[in-house]
């Protein structure tokens, strides 16, 4: 085995377990999308009494996303509003009941992401 084939291998086995790391095994990806610049995106999910979820977002780099997670009540009880395009929030739902997650591009540019719940 030639020195370019093993980089080869090696550049393989490490983008493999970056996607590994990047969704985990239980989670489903619920939503891949192209959101315009300046605009927001909604995605809703009904929590069982005593639920914890994650909502996690990565986009392709393009533009800074931030998200936030509204309880039943319409309080915001997650917001992660980084300077990039890659986002996570976990909630505990007490009680239960629905949720409404938006994913808010602050740039002026269209992002392809996609929102993972797990």
């Amino acid at each position: 085995m030639n020195t370019r084939s093993i980089f080869s291998i090696a550049a393989l086995a490490i983008a493999s377990a970056a996607a590994i790391v990047a969704t985990p095994a239980n989670a489903s990806v619920e939503k891949t999308s192209v959101i315009s610049g300046y605009s927001s995106e909604y995605f809703y999910y009904n929590a069982q009494p005593g639920e914890a979820f994650d909502i996690i977002i990565s986009g392709d780099g393009d533009s800074d996303l931030d998200l936030y997670v509204r309880g039943p009540g319409d309080n915001v009880v997650c917001r992660s509003i980084g300077v990039t395009d890659d986002e996570f929030c976990h909630v505990y739902s007490r009680f239960g009941g629905r949720y409404s997650v938006q994913v808010k591009n602050r740039g002026d540019l269209p992002n392809l992401y996609s929102l993972v719940r797990d």
